[in-house]
């Protein structure tokens, strides 16, 4: 009996001196829509290139990574992002209905107008956002 005791006596000892910061470090992910606003062109779709070099926490790591998306009709695209990590995000207007049109090799020269981004930004995602807006010309 005294062996369960002090098996339990030690068990609440360790969990009472864990760093309580140390459930803070766990890596959240965000599902974010990234909405484009276009005021000329209402039928235009638009390619979303998303990186980041990662970020190191203290024990854990978001590894380098590079994400492209292809907005639907309404200019959306749903994207899961690491909250605390800073992305850079590109567009290009396309004419390409999805990635796998977008890779079409024979079909890629002339859906992808990639001569200068419409518009490329920084994002470092919170607990709190769900949508982000970008206007571009």
């Amino acid at each position: 009996m005294r062996n369960i005791v002090a098996i339990i006596m030690f068990l609440l000892l360790v969990n009472g001196c864990s760093n309580p910061k140390e459930k803070e470090l766990d890596i959240k992910s965000k599902n974010i829509t990234i909405q484009i606003v276009d005021h000329q062109n209402n039928e235009q779709r638009y390619s979303l290139k998303i990186t980041t070099n990662g970020k190191a926490f203290k024990d854990k790591a978001v590894l380098p990574i590079e994400k492209k998306l292809i907005t639907n009709k309404q200019k959306q695209a749903q994207v899961n992002l690491n909250v605390g990590v800073l992305y850079t995000i590109t567009v290009h207007k396309t004419n390409a209905r999805s990635i796998q049109e977008l890779y079409n090799k024979t079909k890629a020269v002339q859906l992808v107008v990639e001569e200068a981004p419409s518009t490329t930004l920084e994002l470092t995602p919170d607990i709190e956002l769900n949508k982000m807006i970008i206007e571009v010309d």
